[in-house]
């Protein structure tokens, strides 16, 4: 009897569109913790390295069809190329005035800085420290209204209210809270980071005391990483993507040679260390950029030190990277799991499929938007 006195609550889905996918996830409230309602991966594998615009709007109407998400509430993860993010100097008084519109505030700037113009786009601003000072380093993220606007007015044409979107970098901080709660002390001092591995770009955050501190795009796109497979190997694109998947990458010191053939000859257990020094020199640009950007951050928070970098996006999936960036950059590098939840989740939540190695990766945001929507 008392079982039917709990409050389940239905929270409202957070979906997530992607340049080949889309990613949608529902959560149940039951008391202070929460169970995996439905959720949706809808992954499209590129056959070039300019894929057809996937058709979201079929999509998400399927989702919402009979005996799948539940109710007419939905909120929206925007990532790039939707929202541009920029670290701007932004004078203390205009933080602190409530009453002052932030976007007219900073509009030469954000002009200036911006790829589109500001009074056209939505802006968030994440102060850096919180010190008295007359200006304040500030990471400033703007959306251009109209392309947020297509993605409401889609899941609109579902049937579906869009109560409110976010960016990745704030369903991340929500997600890791779990981790962190036990001890506030070290999570006062921790710079970490998200490294959003996505088809056309592959974008860091970092967050300092649940903050979002700095974001920039680095090199290491899945589309660059399988283009230059396709190049060495001389191989349509699909069939380097399908090495890139199945393989992963092997750190190895051995070096390769032009391979007219592509690895059709090659023993199987031989396959991640050759596709690692064909991409070598890709990422070790890519470990340089992200190592600059920890430098940096550093810098200008006193007393912070480096901790994690957590891989998400479908580039995640990349076998052997999590390894790979680990020593070089000699912090944590790691996938996210059912860990960052654990005291949230009920216990049969965590065995869902939606927490597997291999879901939880390109999910992760999804989900820390979803469960942002049971604090709203």
């Amino acid at each position: 009897m008392l079982g039917l006195l709990t409050r389940h609550t239905v929270l409202p889905t957070a979906v997530e569109p992607g340049t080949t996918s889309l990613r949608a996830v529902q959560l149940r409230r039951e008391g202070s913790r929460y169970r995996v309602h439905h959720w949706l991966n809808i992954e499209h594998e590129p056959e070039s390295a300019t894929p057809a615009e996937a058709n979201h709007a079929e999509q998400v109407k399927l989702a919402f069809g009979p005996g799948a998400f539940t109710g007419d509430k939905a909120s929206l993860l925007i990532g790039p190329p939707d929202v541009e993010f920029r670290m701007i100097d932004v004078p203390g008084a205009v933080l602190k005035d409530d009453k002052l519109d932030l976007r007219s505030a900073l509009q030469f700037e954000l002009d200036r800085q911006m790829p589109w113009p500001t009074l056209e786009c939505e802006v968030a601003v994440w102060p850096a420290q919180n010190e008295a000072a007359k200006k304040v380093n500030t990471l400033v993220a703007a959306a251009r209204s109209l392309n947020v606007q297509r993605y409401i007015d889609m899941l609109d044409d579902s049937s579906v209210a869009c109560g409110r979107a976010d960016v990745i970098p704030s369903a991340m901080i929500e997600l890791r809270r779990s981790v962190t709660a036990s001890d506030e002390q070290k999570a006062a001092t921790e710079l970490w980071g998200v490294l959003d591995i996505g088809f056309l770009t592959s974008r860091l955050y970092m967050m300092h005391r649940d903050t979002p501190v700095y974001a920039r795009v680095v090199r290491g796109s899945g589309r660059e990483l399988t283009q230059a497979l396709c190049e060495t190997l001389n191989v349509e694109f699909r069939i380097a993507e399908q090495y890139k998947r199945v393989y992963g990458i092997e750190q190895t010191d051995r070096a390769h040679r032009s391979m007219i053939d592509g690895l059709s000859r090659m023993e199987e257990s031989a396959l991640p260390g050759v596709l690692y020094s064909i991409l070598r020199t890709l990422l070790d640009t890519m470990c340089d950029e992200l190592e600059r950007s920890f430098r940096f951050a550093l810098g200008r928070l006193r007393g912070a030190s480096a901790t994690t970098l957590y891989l998400v996006g479908g580039g995640a999936k990349l076998k052997g990277l999590t390894q790979v960036l680990s020593n070089r950059l000699g912090i944590d590098v790691v996938l996210p799991s059912a860990d960052m939840v654990f005291d949230r989740m009920t216990a049969d939540s965590q065995s869902h499929p939606l927490f597997s190695e291999t879901n939880f990766p390109v999910l992760a945001p999804c989900l820390g938007m979803a469960m942002s929507e049971g604090n709203a």
